[in-house]
């Protein structure tokens, strides 16, 4: 019984070994396939990325020589003094006015339940 058992294992690795045998030119043809195709995937990524990363780059170069050139409100900001001083200016006096609303805030909020003084 045992005998027999080992006897058709030993058969069926036979077997199975003649079919990779009788195969082994077309499971070669396969796997060379599939390395192919990995190869060509992964140079198709990599350029794609590469492609990818170059317009980032060049874009980005774009908006610097724009912000470098005095172009759109950063690049005035950046370069123009007067924008600058502007700004400074402009937030200063806004916290002088939230200063001055906070302690007197009858001078610019009248709120009168009934509507308000009548003559």
């Amino acid at each position: 019984n045992q005998s027999s058992k080992i006897s058709g294992i030993m058969t069926n690795l036979e077997s199975i070994s003649a079919n990779f045998k009788n195969n082994n030119a077309t499971i070669t043809k396969i796997v060379d396939n599939f390395e192919k195709i990995s190869d060509d995937v992964a140079k198709a990524n990599f350029a794609q990325t590469i492609t990818e990363a170059n317009k980032a780059v060049a874009d980005l170069q774009t908006v610097i020589n724009k912000v470098n050139s005095g172009n759109g409100t950063l690049g005035q900001l950046i370069n123009d003094e007067r924008m600058y001083n502007n700004l400074n200016n402009a937030a200063a006096n806004l916290d002088k006015l939230m200063i001055d609303l906070k302690a007197n805030p009858k001078r610019y909020v009248s709120f009168s339940v009934f509507g308000g003084k009548k003559d």
